[in-house]
């Protein structure tokens, strides 16, 4: 018997029951990778505020970046990481400290075009890079 012939002996309810089954596989596989980026983003969420409450500015942005890329259906750490991003640019801009703005604002741009797009939170890291170069520039 060929394998052509197989395959025409092979029910249609057999069929369908393979199907069932690697549609059940691809779905615990993407409820799985939504926990996940679920977990990272809370997790470096809490990582970045422990961070920023000790001034340690160059962890806390990175720990920012990693929850404002880690998206997940529902999730609210990606809003969370960029709005720790902003904060500490804010700050830094207050304090005069150009370097840690320009780190915190550069990583709200680079998680944003990695990630989503154009969008609201890229749009305020252009604006405040641009205002940072504006200082530069007139100094």
């Amino acid at each position: 018997m060929s394998e052509d012939d197989h395959e025409r002996e092979v029910a249609p309810g057999a069929r369908l029951g393979r199907a069932a089954g690697v549609a059940g596989v691809v779905v615990a596989v993407l409820v799985v990778a939504i926990v996940h980026q679920y977990a990272i983003g809370q997790t470096q969420a809490a990582a970045a505020e422990s961070d920023a409450g000790r001034s340690d500015w160059t962890s806390a942005i990175t720990h920012a970046r990693a929850a404002a890329e880690a998206a997940a259906p529902g999730s609210r750490w990606p809003d969370e990481g960029f709005r720790r991003l902003e904060a500490i640019g804010h700050d830094a801009e207050a304090r005069a400290d150009g370097r840690t703005a320009l780190l915190a604002f550069g990583a709200m741009l680079t998680a944003t075009s990695e990630r989503f797009g154009m969008g609201p939170w890229h749009a305020r890291a252009e604006i405040a890079l641009a205002r940072l170069g504006q200082r530069d520039s007139d100094r």
